[in-house]
């Protein structure tokens, strides 16, 4: 796929990238009434974050791969090997998902 020739390898994180989620962690803190300077209320911001990127992720992933990306490329982008990759994004149908999941 093109763009993602393009594109270096593996996620850039640097100052412009940490200043942009110190923004939006403020904002979310200020919509929801949250003080940033108490670690369990930051930890619930985090996690929020982190729960409505995953499927963005997963809804980017699967369109790379829907316009011909290869695991290898995708791999790229995450800065992880093809089966990494494919072990972390691959889609699994949720009937293949064990419910309740087995307790070992």
């Amino acid at each position: 796929m093109e763009s993602t020739r393009r594109l270096r390898r593996g996620p850039v994180t640097d100052e412009m990238v940490a200043k942009a989620l110190e923004a939006v962690l403020a904002d979310l803190a200020a919509h929801r009434g949250v003080d940033l300077a108490d670690p369990a209320g930051r930890a619930h911001l985090l996690a929020s974050l982190d729960e409505t990127l995953r499927p963005m992720t997963q809804t980017a992933v699967n369109d790379v791969r829907a316009g011909g990306a290869s695991w290898s490329q995708v791999g790229d982008l995450f800065g992880v090997s093809a089966s990494a990759a494919w072990g972390r994004f691959r889609e699994i149908p949720l009937e293949a998902v064990p419910w309740p999941p087995p307790l070992d």
